[in-house]
Parts: C-alpha cells; structure tokens; sequence
C-alpha cells in the first residue's frame, strides 16, 4: 500500500488480511497446522477442501461468496499462501498467463492447462487474471521472507506488460505436483534437503523400524517441492511433494 501511495500509481487493490479464519484454529495437540483438522471437522479449511462453488451446505459457504463478491471486480487476483516448514517458494497459473507470472521472479512456477475448483480457479472461470504464490513455510514466519516477497510482488506490478524475461531460471512444470509415499511405517530419516535437485540412484530416506533399515533409491530424476512434517510414517502415508518432468 505504502508503494502504491509513494509511486501515485493509478491501481485499486483490494486486501483480505485472513480468507482462510478456520485454519486458524486448526490444531493437533497444541500445533497450529493450518489446514483441515480429522480430530474437529473436516470441513474446517476452506482451501483444502475445494468448496469454491458448491458450499451452499457448508458452515463455510456465507465467508467463501463474500470473498468470491469482494474479488468478482478484480483484474488481477493473487492468493496469497504459507506452505509447509520445508519448501520450496513456488507458484501455480493458467498456462494462459506464464509469461506473465515470471515477472514475480519466482522460481518454480507450476502451470496447468485445465481449471480445478480452487479459489484461483473459480476466479480464472470468470476470466480474471489469477495466481497462487506459496510464499514462506507457516511455522516459520519472519519480517525478512514477508518483505522479500511483497517485493516479488511489487517487482510483478511494475514488469507486468515485460515479455522479455525468457532467461529467467525457472521451472516450469506442465501439470499438478506429484505426491510421495512413505514404503515402510517407522522413523524417517531424509538424505535429501528440500532444495536438492535428485538425480537416478540417488538415496532418498532412511526409515527404521522392528524389522530394520529401509532405505529408498530414487528411480527418477526430481526435485523436492514440499516435505511434510512427518518423522514416524505409516506404511504409504503421503510424506512430500516433488517435480518432476522439469524443463529449463
């Protein structure tokens, strides 16, 4: 706001702090996790459980038509996200508006060519200019990762009509990310950071348990995306999320 005040720019923004209130209060002993919680209700995140256009019998429904009638005005919508405490800073788009999305300077975009039933995608059906940009991990929030991407964020407002940034290191993955599962209950123990490129036979984890080591060799070439706090899996509990088929 201080930017667009400073610069006069001729722009209108609209500002919801908190679309998301129910997530707030999602806790698992004593842990805020941000997301739908199986111990209360599990309709308690309107984000996760993608309600956007047929929520009339949910307690969510009247907050999420507020929030579609607040942003139906909007040229542009940006959504704004925390993700895990291991991730990468990410962002998903319409393949419509790629090259436009590299004027955030973020790395790792994630495109698609069909519309899902996210708040990104109920806005894109009504042919607005939409993005999602997984900013900071939620339980490690601080001033400077808030700054460097309201940034990003001023850098797009001011590059946006720029087409001429196809240098730009950036990832850009034709499709939803993948999910990874855990092939052995125990104790996880990761060979990899988050921020690793993992290239053929390369160790992945280490789960110990009563029958011993289990160790993962990857049999593909991806990165890591999202990992899950999860340190005791159950046998094929979802643990990460990774890229894969990645084009420079």
């Amino acid at each position: 706001m201080k930017y667009i005040e400073e610069n006069n720019l001729k722009i209108n923004i609209i500002c919801v702090p908190i679309a998301n209130p129910f997530a707030l209060d999602s806790q698992i002993m004593w842990l805020q996790t941000g997301y739908n919680n199986i111990h209360t209700n599990t309709y308690n995140c309107i984000n996760y459980n993608r309600i956007w256009e047929n929520n009339s019998q949910l307690f969510e429904g009247e907050l999420n038509n507020i929030l579609l009638d607040i942003s139906k005005s909007a040229d542009i919508v940006i959504d704004l996200h925390s993700a895990w405490y291991e991730s990468l800073e990410h962002m998903y788009c319409h393949e419509k508006y790629l090259n436009s999305a590299k004027n955030f300077w973020i790395n790792n975009i994630i495109y698609r060519k069909e519309s899902g039933n996210a708040f990104e995608d109920v806005c894109y059906r009504r042919w607005q200019e939409t993005y999602t940009l997984e900013l900071w991990a939620s339980r490690k929030t601080e001033n400077k990762r808030i700054n460097y991407f309201l940034e990003k964020i001023i850098q797009f407002l001011e590059n946006k009509n720029n087409d001429n940034i196809q240098e730009l290191s950036t990832f850009h993955i034709n499709g939803l990310n993948s999910k990874i599962f855990a092939d052995n209950a125990g104790i996880l123990v990761w060979e990899k950071e988050v921020w690793e490129y993992i290239n053929k036979w390369d160790k992945l984890w280490i789960i110990y348990n009563s029958d011993g080591k289990h160790g993962l060799i990857s049999q593909h070439e991806w990165l890591f995306l999202i990992k899950n706090s999860i340190h005791a899996p159950y046998k094929n509990q979802d643990i990460g999320q990774i890229l894969t088929k990645l084009h420079k």
